[in-house]
């Protein structure tokens, strides 16, 4: 019998996976969303072009939606585990394994 511990922690791994299934549903819904009106402007103007051009338009805001809501999620997750995150990108401090001098360990080269 699973003690509360790990029910709860299934209980957190499939609520990250239906919100994820959902991240990738509204992508694919940008995709298909972008087609459908690159397909209607293009009936409208009398060339297939749109379609394309829809369809690109729909890539890119689906791909964005998609790394705006992985972000979203991973800081999420992140908040509720504890864990903090550098952000910055600047490759120093304590989360890189960096020190003020540039070597790996902290210590001053010679």
């Amino acid at each position: 019998m699973a003690d509360g511990g790990d029910e709860s922690r299934t209980d957190r791994h499939i609520k990250v996976g239906w919100r994820l299934a959902g991240v990738g549903g509204e992508t694919a819904s940008m995709v298909l969303g972008g087609l459908v009106i690159g397909w209607g402007v293009s009936e409208f103007m009398g060339s297939r072009t749109w379609i394309v051009v829809g369809g690109v338009a729909g890539v890119l805001t689906g791909v964005m939606t998609l790394i705006r809501g992985s972000l979203k999620l991973n800081a999420e997750m992140d908040k509720e585990s504890g864990v903090r995150r550098g952000g910055g990108g600047t490759g120093s401090g304590p989360a890189s394994g960096i020190g003020d001098s540039g070597a790996p360990d902290g210590r001053e080269e010679e």
